[in-house]
């Protein structure tokens, strides 16, 4: 009996835990639904990518989901993982956030590296966008900006703008 009582705990221990830890952080999928690389790239490109460059592009297309509004249904966060588009230490990936509707997908928010926060406004996690520039007044310092972007009730705006310097830890 007590083994049975501690091989159930144990297994709803660890399936509460690896729900918290799938909340927690991002699900990469290796194929995004074709509508929304098609809807991604038609709002990164408009005209200036020849199907080349588009089929180029796809290779480095990454898919994060987040569940931003609390109905258990992610929201699709896509970015270019490439060093021409993000700098080498992908710093400057341009993500773009989507929600899927009866329609297709609409765009919800833009911005560098954005990542969902705990707290909410209307209902929607608020997001991250944090942004590093390599130059400095400072010798041996980074400056990074992180905007915090709120949901209107029909997009992200941006809400809160900070600075803020980090010491590069290769600098003597």
């Amino acid at each position: 009996m007590r083994k049975t009582l501690f091989a159930l705990s144990l297994l709803l221990f660890c399936s509460i835990g690896n729900q918290t830890l799938a909340n927690k952080r991002s699900i990469i999928q290796k194929r995004p639904p074709a509508d929304l690389v098609k809807a991604f790239f038609a709002e990164i490109c408009s005209k200036e990518c020849s199907e080349k460059k588009i089929a180029q592009l796809r290779k480095n297309l990454r898919l994060e989901l987040h569940d931003l509004n609390r109905d258990s249904v992610p929201e699709y966060f896509l970015y270019l993982d490439r060093a021409d588009v993000c700098g080498a230490g992908g710093s400057y990936c341009y993500y773009l956030v989507y929600l899927k509707t009866n329609r297709g997908y609409e765009l919800l928010a833009k911005g560098v590296k954005l990542s969902p926060l705990e707290s909410y406004t209307n209902g929607y996690r608020d997001l991250v966008g944090n942004n590093r520039s390599d130059l400095s007044i400072v010798p041996c310092y980074a400056d990074y900006t992180s905007t915090t972007y709120k949901f209107d009730g029909q997009k992200y705006r941006t809400d809160i703008i900070k600075g803020d310097r980090k010491r590069n830890e290769k600098c003597k």
